[in-house]
């Protein structure tokens, strides 16, 4: 995207069955128009693509990213332990389903994290990542940066 001239905002979550990445999911959503005056948004997780992520249809691409390929170019998977996944099955997420996970590999997620990548080769011009997956960025700081950033760039021929 950004080799397109287009700026770039990611949004790294943990999945579907997560209800504070929905909260957040449906709250970019709600803000995604003023940041999509300025930027491409795409959110990625490692969920694999099913009913339950397609009934939301939002207004910017939710990419699948199998095994972390891309959190782990970006620093932020880390694996789960034992005790928290069988926290997670009895709640009744089976993670290894839903990220078809092979065999006795770990479960692994990204930590929740938003960038935002400018053209032409993708420089990261924002980050914000927090261990606490309950605290996500705030997205009117998200589309400041972008219109401030975009303000200092010279007019396209």
């Amino acid at each position: 995207m950004c080799r397109q001239g287009k700026w770039v905002v990611i949004n790294f979550f943990r999945g579907f069955w997560c209800p504070v990445c929905c909260i957040a999911m449906l709250s970019m959503e709600k803000q995604c128009e003023e940041i999509l005056k300025y930027a491409t948004i795409m959110a990625i997780s490692p969920e694999v693509e099913d009913s339950a992520m397609r009934q939301f249809n939002f207004s910017f691409d939710v990419l699948t990213d199998p095994d972390n390929v891309v959190g782990k170019q970006f620093g932020l998977v880390y694996p789960l332990t034992k005790n928290i996944e069988g926290g997670y099955a009895q709640l009744g997420f089976d993670l290894r389903s839903l990220n078809k996970v092979k065999g006795t590999n770990p479960i692994e997620f990204p930590l929740p994290g938003v960038y935002v990548a400018s053209p032409p080769d993708g420089e990261i011009t924002y980050c914000f990542v927090n261990e606490d997956f309950k605290q996500r960025a705030p997205l009117e700081k998200v589309a400041v940066h972008l219109a401030e950033r975009l303000a200092q760039q010279p007019p396209q021929p």
